[in-house]
């Protein structure tokens, strides 16, 4: 320190001057590389979080699917019977006893989540749903080339002959 203060002042100004101006690019350099770092952890915070959203959404509609199942299977007649029900792909069919459809308990996203009529199915799917794989999905969507498999019941079942098909086998 003694060699700094044997210095002319004005060289003792301009070494201040150079000391100061590294510290102040030491500075500028630390908060540039901490906003970065704050930004990468900003980006991904925001990737995780929408996982997390997508996971929430997707464990809801399982839930929501579940509690219909649940609603539609366990119930019971005035004098303690269960109720007779039949599954479908998409609904549950809860009958009275003597066999009229009282609800349909849906197992996917409606307005109408338990209806009365199964006529008004319809009106939850458009007519261009394939159009829509986001949104919609085919059940018995054919797998294979050359020999089509379905998952659920070959439409080629049915004939144009009723002689020729599947006895009591109808769609449409």
């Amino acid at each position: 320190m003694k060699h700094l203060l044997a210095l002319p002042s004005r060289r003792r100004r301009g070494i201040a001057l150079v000391v100061v101006l590294a510290m102040t690019a030491l500075l500028l350099v630390t908060v540039v590389a901490m906003l970065s770092q704050s930004e990468g952890e900003k980006k991904s915070s925001d990737v995780q979080m929408a996982g997390v959203l997508a996971r929430l959404t997707a464990e809801s509609a399982v839930a929501v699917a579940m509690g219909q199942l649940r609603q539609a299977t366990s119930q019971e007649t005035p004098s303690g019977l269960p109720k007779p029900w039949a599954s479908q792909p998409g609904a549950i069919r809860v009958h009275q006893m003597d066999g009229e459809l009282e609800n349909l308990y849906k197992l996917y996203t409606a307005a109408d989540m338990v209806v009365q009529d199964a006529s008004t199915l319809s009106a939850d799917v458009p007519s261009d749903w394939s159009r829509h794989p986001a949104e919609f999905v085919d059940l018995n969507a054919p797998v294979g080339g050359d020999d089509p498999r379905f998952p659920i019941l070959d439409p080629r079942m049915q004939k144009a002959d009723p002689d020729l098909s599947v006895e009591g086998f109808h769609y449409g």
